[in-house]
C-alpha cells in the first residue's frame, strides 16, 4: 500500500510542477505528461502570442495570429529553424534567434546551459567588456551563441550593434574558451 501511495505522491508532486512551470508562462494545458513536441503540440496560437508579450517582443502578434489564416500555434514554433519566421514578418534576426530559442527552451523545461554571466566572464577575458551590456540587454546567453547558425547569430549580434568582426569573433572563440 504505501508504494502505491508513494508513487502516486510522485506524480502529484510532478504535475504540480508541470502546472506551477506552465502557469508561470501563461500557458493553460490541461495535460502535461509527454516529451517537449507533445508539449509544444498542445500550445495554442493565443498561448503562443502570450509567449510573445512575456518575451517583450508582442509587435508580431498579430502576424503570428493572422498567418495562413490559422496562425502560428506551438506545433509550428516548436524547433523552427529562426530564419523561417521572416516568413511571418520577424526580419530582424534577433528577434528570430531570441523567438525561436526561448520557446524550444520553455517546451523542454530547460534553462540555459551557458547563461548572460558566461558570456560576460568571456568578454571580459579577451578585453571585449563594452560589449557586455548591449548583450545582456538584448538576452543572448551562451546557448545562442553555441546553437544558432554562425551566419545568423552574427547577424543577431549585429543587431545590439557589435561590428561584424567582434560578433565573428565571439561566435568562432565562445566555445573554444568556454570554461564551466
Amino acid at each position: 500500500m504505501s508504494k502505491v501511495y508513494n508513487c502516486f505522491a510522485c506524480f502529484l508532486a510532478n504535475l504540480f510542477v508541470s502546472i506551477k512551470f506552465f502557469e508561470q508562462f501563461n500557458f493553460h494545458i490541461i495535460l502535461f505528461e509527454g516529451n517537449a513536441e507533445d508539449i509544444a503540440c498542445r500550445i495554442s496560437v493565443q498561448d503562443v502570442c502570450n509567449f510573445l508579450k512575456e518575451i517583450k517582443l508582442p509587435q508580431y502578434i498579430k502576424n503570428f495570429k493572422e498567418y495562413d489564416e490559422s496562425g502560428i500555434d506551438g506545433s509550428i514554433l516548436f524547433g523552427l529553424d529562426p530564419e523561417h519566421l521572416e516568413d511571418v514578418g520577424v526580419l530582424n534576426p534577433l528577434h528570430q534567434v531570441l523567438i525561436t530559442q526561448l520557446f524550444d527552451r520553455k517546451m523542454k523545461g530547460t534553462p540555459s546551459r551557458y547563461t548572460i554571466s558566461h558570456v560576460s566572464d568571456f568578454l571580459t577575458k579577451n578585453n571585449l567588456d563594452k560589449h557586455i551590456k548591449p548583450l545582456e540587454t538584448a538576452r543572448i546567453d551562451g546557448d545562442m551563441i553555441l546553437h544558432v547558425k554562425q551566419k545568423l547569430m552574427i547577424k543577431a549580434l549585429q543587431e545590439v550593434g557589435l561590428p561584424a568582426i567582434v560578433a565573428k569573433k565571439i561566435c568562432v572563440k565562445f566555445e573554444g574558451q568556454l570554461t564551466l
